[in-house]
């Protein structure tokens, strides 16, 4: 009952409350005047610990010194009761804190894609969009097929294909535009 009742008094396990509620202790059962007793009688026992506190107040001391963060009531459980836990369960502690560490890198915010779309609103501008104003069609517009790349980027790729630096456009070699204007896309002359 003394370990339950610490867990609730202890505001950073709040969100685990469910697994340890005392409520229905408190209603049917005489709960906290037990909690009373026990804790007179270990006022009066030996006290223990670095600081030299009777059990319960051992017990609580993480939750009063970082009362918001179980991670930091384990880690002041590492630094303050090392001499108490021994080998094995100062490993199992490293473990456990590791793992919280794990978790706390897992709950970093990822930004993923670039977010939702905006759609352009241009009505209040004084045109409409059924009466645009767009260039007649040319004879040679529905032939045109365009390269749309970035040109550092096929430059780059340009360089590494010819096995040569090309950074500028006339250093881009006479096959690559012959191929580009079979393909309709470069009038090369």
């Amino acid at each position: 009952m003394l370990e339950i009742w610490v867990d609730n008094e202890n505001p950073a396990a709040s969100p685990l409350t469910e697994l340890f509620d005392d409520a229905n202790l408190e209603r049917d059962a005489p709960y906290l005047q037990i909690i009373y007793l026990l804790r007179r009688y270990l006022d009066s026992q030996p006290r223990f610990g670095p600081e030299n506190q009777n059990l319960v107040d051992l017990l609580r001391s993480p939750a009063v010194a970082v009362p918001l963060s179980l991670a930091g009531q384990l880690q002041y459980i590492r630094e303050h009761w090392a001499g108490l836990l021994g080998d094995y369960l100062e490993r199992l502690l490293d473990r456990l804190l590791g793992g919280l560490d794990l978790l706390k890198e897992e709950e970093k915010a990822v930004f993923a894609g670039p977010g939702p779309s905006v759609v352009m609103d241009f009505s209040g501008l004084g045109f409409d969009a059924e009466s645009a104003n767009y260039s007649p069609d040319r004879e040679w517009m529905p032939r045109l097929v365009m390269v749309a790349k970035s040109s550092y980027v096929w430059l780059d790729q340009l360089s590494k294909k010819y096995q040569r630096p090309i950074h500028r456009l006339d250093q881009i070699p006479d096959e690559e535009l012959d191929t580009l204007s079979r393909w309709g896309s470069v009038a090369c002359g």
